[in-house]
């Protein structure tokens, strides 16, 4: 369990000095932000299909990501 807890707090570590605004390039993030947001609107839709292939549920709060570029 100590174990566990010390590779947790190296990798949250690790992250916060890794900047990845500066290693993603901006197109890539428009890409991954307007795939995200098309994925939220097929969520509030209820277009999505669970793993038993049933149709999920409309979500209620699904908000739109806003890129920062």
């Amino acid at each position: 369990m100590l174990n566990v807890a010390v590779l947790v707090l190296c990798i949250g570590w690790t992250a916060a000095k890794w900047d990845c605004n500066e290693k993603i390039p901006i197109e890539m993030r428009k890409q991954i932000v307007k795939y995200q947001n098309d994925f939220r609107h097929k969520l509030l839709k209820g277009e999505v299909r669970g793993t038993g292939g049933r149709m999920l549920k409309p979500a209620k709060y699904m908000n739109d990501l806003v890129s920062n570029m």
